[in-house]
């Protein structure tokens, strides 16, 4: 929903039953997972039809969509895919997706988490680590300069 800063009524933009996440590009544009087994649609922040914006692959193993992140230049944005797996290191994938076609799926890496762009870099979960991995948002491309950063237990 959105309410308009001067007030007012609140307007539906869409439905979202058992939402994974949204983002809001600065061109006006809001992209939402919303239900647990669905495409990436978006919309327009002023309302209207909400359209896919990516499309799961069902046929590859894929079973959704989820927890999209726009990326500086407000086109394009991060998500997860996830997959049925019959082993651990097959899960979930990190990959960029356009609004300008719901086809465009550009795979980046495979992570245990959704990851978010921050100052040049993808910050994702794997290997029971937080990772900082260098990304350029104009190429779409990782970089090899990893950081981990692991928990630390302590015994009492």
């Amino acid at each position: 929903m959105r309410i308009d800063a001067s007030g007012g009524p609140a307007q539906t933009l869409g439905t979202v039953t058992g939402g994974r996440g949204g983002s809001w590009s600065p061109n006006g544009t809001i992209i939402f997972a919303p239900t647990p087994s669905s495409n990436i649609l978006k919309v327009s922040d002023s309302g209207g039809i909400a359209t896919a914006a990516t499309e799961v692959d069902f046929a590859a193993g894929e079973t959704s969509h989820r927890y999209p992140s726009f990326l500086p230049d407000g086109r394009h944005f991060l998500y997860t895919v996830q997959k049925r797996v019959s082993r651990r290191d097959e899960g979930s994938a990190i990959c960029v997706g356009s609004i300008d076609d719901k086809k465009f799926k550009k795979n980046l890496l495979l992570a245990e988490s959704n990851a978010v762009y921050s100052s040049g870099y993808l910050l994702y979960w794997r290997d029971g680590s937080l990772v900082s991995q260098q990304f350029d948002p104009k190429s779409l491309t990782v970089g090899r300069d990893i950081h981990c950063f692991r928990r630390r237990t302590t015994a009492l």
